[in-house]
This record gives structure tokens, sequence and C-alpha cells, in this order.
């Protein structure tokens, strides 16, 4: 193996192995509490399934070659470890969007989602995904299909053939990431901007009017979300076990207290902690918000350019271009899980439940 090669290799085994890891830290901890977990926090399980279902291929790939010092990698073990690594691909991006959909519907739209919707979601998506790359087998079209990427750290779609089987399911790849990318930038920036709308009407009635018996009301919709949806399901009667988050139970505190009489002085100071946790959120919500979108464009900016540019000019791009786009999509299934861990106060909470043990 050239010392080219070498370094490209131990750069994608170095990263993988973290991707693993971290991904392997988000959902074991959190196996046993999936039935219980809030519809946002469901997804956000399958985003990291298939980051890690990409990852191990990544690395067994690099470890092989690794081992072999660059020998031949097998084109059968590579068809099928491409067809896996890109059902993992579809998994995490369509999971990751469907994230955003939910969101959107609740906060923006104001709609009410049944827990159940997110499990039938998925179940979906695996089907379509499971369909899609399996096409080139059923095609006879593998071979040419699936091949290992030059950098020799992924087994993924030949972009720049010219076959037409071939090029078919490179069209379909690439609208694939082309829509999450454009729906990912709508409903986060609505998203903030209902957000918004909701914090400086709450701050302007707290500012201007005279105070009401009843409080002001924090609408669990728009400030809270999906959260807020999920209770009120619960406590409505309707199936499924009882779970509050950090988050709803901090929501279902304010709605409570805000029902007393504002004109005491305890209420008042309800009220402006219920507009300071709010305009917390919104920067939260922001935060959050914004580092879904980098961090999908800088992990998948690079790749979409790979995949227009190969499929428009029929030939690879450099190699030094492709390997800048293959790391930084590992990169994105890495730091996937950290994101998870500052954002989801539940899986957090799982994680260092189960880390610290009776410590925490």
């Amino acid at each position: 193996m050239d010392p080219i090669h070498q370094s490209y290799a131990l750069a994608g085994l170095s990263v993988t192995a973290i991707a693993v890891l971290l991904n392997l830290l988000i959902l074991v901890p959190n196996v046993h509490h999936v039935p219980n977990l809030l519809p946002s926090s469901f997804l956000i399980i399958w985003i990291c399934v298939g980051d890690l279902i990409s990852s191990i291929n990544s690395l067994i790939i690099t470890s092989t070659l690794l081992l072999t010092n660059g020998g031949d990698y097998n084109s059968k073990a590579c068809q099928v470890q491409g067809a896996v690594y890109t059902f993992g691909c579809i998994l995490s991006i369509a999971a990751l969007t469907g994230l955003a959909e939910f969101r959107f519907r609740v906060v923006v739209l104001k709609t009410d989602t049944h827990r159940r919707i997110a499990p039938i979601f998925i179940f979906v998506v695996i089907l379509v995904a499971a369909t899609q790359v399996s096409l080139p087998f059923l095609m006879n079209s593998a071979a040419e299909t699936y091949i290992l990427h030059q950098t020799r750290m992924v087994c993924a779609i030949a972009f720049h053939s010219r076959e037409t089987k071939v090029q078919a399911v490179a069209l379909v790849s690439t609208v694939g990431i082309c829509i999450p990318l454009l729906f990912l930038g709508f409903a986060y920036a609505a998203i903030y901007m209902q957000v918004r709308r909701v914090s400086r009407r709450l701050k302007e009635n707290l500012e201007s009017d005279p105070p009401q018996r009843g409080g002001v009301r924090v609408d669990g919709n728009s400030a809270e979300g999906e959260e807020a949806a999920t209770t009120r399901f619960k406590t409505s009667g309707g199936a499924g076990p009882k779970f509050l988050s950090r988050a709803s139970s901090r929501q279902a505190f304010g709605k409570e207290s805000l029902d007393q009489d504002s004109t005491t002085p305890d209420a008042m100071t309800i009220n402006k902690r219920a507009l300071n946790d709010d305009e917390r959120r919104e920067k939260k919500l922001l935060i959050q918000s914004v580092a879904i979108v980098c961090l999908f464009l800088v992990g998948w900016g690079p790749w979409f350019v790979l995949m227009v540019k190969e499929g428009i000019t029929g030939s690879p791009v450099t190699l030094r271009f492709e390997f800048v786009a293959d790391l930084f999509m590992l990169l994105t299934a890495a730091l996937n899980p950290c994101l998870v861990l500052i954002f989801d106060d539940t899986i957090r909470a799982n994680v260092a439940a189960s880390v610290l043990g009776k410590y925490w």
C-alpha cells in the first residue's frame, strides 16, 4: 500500500472507530427505553442506527486493507458492503428528515402527532431503503454499481459510471440527498421563526398588559413543541406508557403555576420565570437548529458535489477531493451522537444513568 492510501486508511479507521463507539454509547443504554421514548428521541435513535451501520462498514474495509497491506479487495464483499453502506446512509438521512418534518408539524402547523407515526415512518423507510439498495442485484448490475472508491475507504455507488442501470441508481441517490438538504433548511428556519414569534408575544403580554387572573397561557405546541403534544396525548387517556421528559415537566409546571392568581407577587415571579424559560428554550432551539443544519451541510455537502460532478462529467473526481468527501461524511456519523448528548435530555439522562449507575 502506498503512503497516501495508507494515511487515508488510518484516518478512516480512526474516525470510524470513534463513530462506532459513540453511536454504541447512545444506543446500548437506550435500547430498553425505546417504547417509552418521545417520537423525536425515537427518530434520533434511528439516526444513530444508520450511522452505526455505515461506520461499521467503513471500519471493516479500512482495517482489512491495512491488515492485507492494500491487497485486492473482494469484489463480492464490496458489493454487499456497498449495499449495506448505502442502506445505512438512507436510514440516517431519512430519520433526520423525519425528525425535522415532525417538529415542523407540531411547532409551526400546531398539529398533534400520535406517537405511533414515528415507528410506522421508520418501517416504511426501511422497506424503501431495502428495495432501493437491492435494485442493482435484481438488475444484475451490482458489480458495476457498488465499487471500492479510489480512496479505498468506502464501497459505494459508482456515480461516474455511464451504464444506464447504474446512472438510474445514482440519480435516485442524488435526488435523495437534495430533497432533505432543502427541506432541513426550510423546516428549521420556520421552526425558529415560530418560536421567536411566540417568545416575542409572551414578552409583550407580560410587559404591556395588566396582570389578569389565570396569567399568560404558555402555548405548548409553539414553545415546547413535540414534548407538549406528546404530553397532551398521554394525559388525555391515550394508549402507551406515561413518560414525561425534563422539558415536558418544566412546561407542565409552567402551565399549572400560571393558572394561579397572577396579581400576587408569587404569580408575577412565576410569569417572569416562564418568560426566562421561554427565552432559554428559544436560544437552545436556535443553537440546535443551526448545529443540525450545519453538520448536515458540512458532512454531506462535499459528497453531494462529488455525486453531481461525477454524474455530469462521467469521470471520478480527484483523489484528494474524494478523500475530503469521504472523511467529512464519516465525521458526520461521529459528531451526530455528540449533538444528541448535548440537546436530547431524555437520551442523555439514560446514558448517564447507565454509565454512572447509582451515582446519577
